[in-house]
């Protein structure tokens, strides 16, 4: 008889997914009668985009690799196959798989992930996390300039009432546990401590860290912007240059309520199903940060000499090449210097 439930944490996206991944993954041992499924990495959204994602081989970061119908099916086979043996040789009252991938499966992946799952546990539980709307976009935002060049013409559909109406439907809303990302409402301010609050598994005070990935600041998001309005392409360097820009001081990257507005897609409607259906709310004081946001692409593109000096500082060598500033409009070797930064010191 099975008698493993089986907890899904799915994200999502900039929600403290990595501190909570790598913390099971590192106390593995140390989980009481729980275990931590993986296959070799904390991370398992690979594993499940291998397992479940129908269109694998068009996704970004697969297209590359070309691959076929049946490389395809031999990754999925295998994904499968690990998940079963695991399941299999699991004899703890819960086991754990966290992959925020799944945040972004369709209603026919999620049916086939829980067809899947659901012979080989006692039950199969959501738990996803969701930031308000107006720090999801601007966290979005710096996603896309990082992979490609991204206008403010974009509207951002972020669906979360969707989103949730998927995951009642395929797992049951008894199944389903939302989250509002929300450091002032978790234990310590720690997203770890409260996931394992939640799933009430045992807390190792110091295993948490509340070293998460904020994003990059305001000037950093303005350099980025102003190289891949040169480079509107991922490249191979783009890795290493964003790490060094992550580097940035500055103050955050926030969007002027006013363009918020402008860029948001989803209805008050959906806001209000979502805010009804998960008993919390997702509205921020969206002025808060009008004396630093930006309102316009124009406000991307004015770099200050501030940004100009750090430019010059990261990259100039001591006792060796100094690195002048260029005049702060011309934006071509402004994208030229960004695009040194991923070479070595």
């Amino acid at each position: 008889m099975v008698t493993t439930r089986l907890v899904i944490h799915s994200g999502g996206h900039k929600t403290g997914s990595s501190a909570i991944q790598r913390y099971l993954f590192q106390q593995r041992e140390q989980l009481g009668d729980a275990i931590y499924l993986h296959r070799d990495t904390a991370n398992s959204s690979l594993w499940m985009l291998h397992a479940f994602k129908r269109d694998l081989a068009e996704l970004p970061a697969f297209r590359h690799l070309q691959l076929t119908e049946t490389d395809v099916c031999e990754l999925r086979e295998r994904a499968r196959e690990r998940l079963h043996s695991l399941a299999m040789q699991c004899q703890a009252s819960l086991a754990v798989l966290s992959a925020e991938a799944i945040a972004s499966f369709s209603l026919g992946e999620l049916n086939e992930m829980k067809s899947f799952l659901a012979p080989l546990f006692s039950r199969v539980e959501i738990h996803q996390y969701f930031r308000p709307m107006k720090s999801r976009m601007e966290s979005a935002y710096q996603e896309r300039l990082k992979h490609r060049f991204a206008s403010l013409e974009k509207k951002f559909h972020l669906g979360y009432n969707r989103r949730i109406e998927l995951l009642d439907e395929i797992f049951g809303r008894e199944n389903v546990n939302i989250h509002k990302y929300d450091a002032t409402e978790f234990p310590g301010g720690d997203v770890v401590a409260h996931f394992l609050s939640a799933l009430d598994l045992p807390v190792e005070q110091s295993a948490l860290s509340q070293s998460y990935n904020e994003g990059l600041s305001l000037p950093a998001v303005q350099l980025l912007y102003v190289y891949r309005k040169f480079n509107p392409s991922l490249t191979p360097a783009d890795r290493a240059i964003v790490k060094q820009l992550s580097h940035m001081p500055g103050d955050p990257f926030r969007f002027h309520s006013a363009l918020y507005h402008e860029l948001l897609a989803n209805g008050p409607n959906a806001v209000f199903l979502f805010e009804q259906r998960v008993g919390f709310s997702i509205t921020e004081n969206l002025t808060a940060d009008d004396a630093i946001g930006i309102r316009s692409e124009q406000d991307l593109a004015e770099i200050p000499q501030q940004s100009l000096r750090w430019l010059s500082d990261t990259l100039s060598r001591p006792g060796g090449t100094t690195v002048v500033p260029p005049a702060d409009a011309d934006l071509s070797a402004v994208a030229a210097l960004v695009a040194s930064l991923h070479e070595p010191g």
